[in-house]
């Protein structure tokens, strides 16, 4: 090599090394090679604001549902609310027709309410008066779609492994959960110890 063209290598080297180590020299060069990012906090800021956003989601839907349980709110404006509230998130539109049958998105933000409400009730019979008015109050807003479920046996069960050393005994199982329209998943089946 020459030394003309060692001199060009070695200078080129230098500016590379100058762009690369020193970004107090060239901030700009660096990020526009997409070496580094222009701020390293706003994706960090960008993140927390996504996770607020997404538990004060969450918060929202959960107290809409305890009010749908308590039976300050309708089925219909709980379905209603559902969908302004996740209107800014094509995901929620997609899951809910992945996971709930129905004609509309609001048929399916109904079932959803339905199924919240009812998981926010512990006590048996209030669980099944609070399923009877909302099937009422289902058959009333989509009179011609399938009505909401209550809970259904679901015929796959699930055995549980016990290991030798823990006794034997299982707790009692509560029965399954309903699925208001949807496809159970493996959540919704309650375990049966082998026999």
């Amino acid at each position: 090599m020459s030394r003309r063209k060692e001199m060009f290598v070695v200078g080129l080297l230098a500016v590379v090394l100058v762009v690369w180590l020193t970004p107090a020299v060239a901030p700009n060069a660096a990020r526009r090679l997409g070496l580094r990012p222009a701020d390293p906090w706003s994706q960090s800021r960008r993140l927390d604001s996504e996770l607020e956003e997404a538990a004060r989601r969450i918060h929202t839907a959960d107290a809409l549902a305890g009010a749908l349980a308590e039976g300050r709110v309708s089925l219909a404006d709980a379905a209603s609310t559902l969908l302004v509230i996740h209107e800014d998130m094509p995901q929620y539109r997609e899951r809910l027709q992945t996971f709930y049958a129905g004609a509309t998105d609001l048929e399916r933000a109904a079932r959803q309410a339905a199924e919240r409400a009812h998981d926010h009730v512990s006590d048996a019979a209030d669980r099944d008066r609070l399923a009877a008015r909302l099937a009422a109050e289902f058959r009333t807003l989509f009179p011609s779609a399938e009505p909401l479920r209550s809970p259904v046996p679901v015929p796959v069960t699930v055995p549980v492994i016990i290991p030798a050393a823990v006794p034997t005994t299982a707790p009692a199982a509560a029965g399954p959960r309903p699925t208001f329209g949807r496809l159970p998943t493996p959540m919704d089946v309650q375990a049966t110890p082998p026999r």
